[in-house]
């Protein structure tokens, strides 16, 4: 069915269905941080790239300030 049968339908129908079709074709470019990387998971093996730290699981910057994004966790292990 194309784009121009649909129209024969409600206007709404009409004007929602480019919206969606819109939606749906975005991807989603904020993912998250890849392992190894400050933010991003530990490697299986509990290292991160060169300068970074693991703390608790997730690669963090040891210079960067505890609970933020890239930083290592608060020493009760939690995270902002």
């Amino acid at each position: 069915m194309s784009f121009v049968a649909l129209c024969r339908y409600p206007l709404s129908l009409c004007l929602m269905l480019p919206l969606l079709l819109g939606l749906t074709a975005c991807s989603n470019e904020a993912s998250s941080p890849v392992a190894g990387e400050a933010g991003g998971p530990c490697y299986p093996n509990g290292s991160c790239n060169s300068g970074l730290v693991c703390s608790s699981g997730i690669c963090a910057d040891p210079a960067a300030a505890a609970g933020v994004v890239g930083g290592p966790c608060y020493p009760n292990d939690s995270c902002n």
